[in-house]
Order: C-alpha cells, then sequence, then structure tokens
C-alpha cells in the first residue's frame, strides 16, 4: 500500500527497505561523519537537537537544593523550544507526582 503525504512522498521512499540497495561505504562514512558532528554539538547543547528528559529530571526538582532547582527551571527556559516530553514522560509524571509530592513536599 502507497501512502502520500501533502508533499506526494510516497511512504515507501523513505522507508529503511527503500534505501536498503542504495547504501555504500561513502554513504556509511558521510552519515557517521554527521552524526558524530552533530553529537558534539549536542552534548554542548548547541544547535537545533531535540532534548528529550526523562520523568527522573521532571521529579528531581522536588528533591533538590533550592540553587539547582532555579538553575533546572532555566534550563527549561532557556530550551523550551526544543524540549520535548513524550506522552509516556507525561503518564509518569502525573502518576508518580500523584503519589509520592505529598511525601516529597515534606523533605
Amino acid at each position: 500500500m502507497d501512502h502520500k503525504s501533502n508533499n506526494s512522498c510516497s511512504f515507501n521512499e523513505i522507508t529503511f527497505g527503500a534505501k536498503r540497495f542504495q547504501q555504500s561505504i561513502e554513504s556509511h562514512k558521510e552519515i557517521l561523519e554527521k552524526f558524530y558532528v552533530g553529537f558534539e554539538q549536542a552534548k554542548i547543547l548547541k544547535g537545533d537537537a531535540k532534548i528529550f528528559l526523562d520523568t527522573n529530571v521532571l521529579l528531581k526538582s522536588y528533591n533538590t537544593s533550592f540553587k539547582a532547582r532555579e538553575k533546572l527551571l532555566q534550563f527549561f527556559r532557556d530550551y523550551k523550544s526544543r524540549i520535548i516530553l513524550t506522552a509516556q514522560v507525561q503518564l509518569e509524571y502525573l502518576k508518580i507526582a500523584r503519589m509520592q509530592l505529598p511525601s516529597l513536599a515534606k523533605m
């Protein structure tokens, strides 16, 4: 089945299977070079790489010092356009927060 998007690109054109026999040593080298440059930039938060947060990062703000909490909140502000919270993280956060926030607030 061929699904078409708004740009008339076939779903089959973008799958791994469609590119399977078009790979070469040169294409792998090019991809790895792009990855390493992007990875180095991402490690120092440069560029526009998305930042995926884990539930623990969100919950950590409840049991850290005020100074650390302020740094974390500033990080959220600075990178809010790049931060991604998956549905799973959101649901986990709500579930754990409902159960543990009363006890965390006493710490």
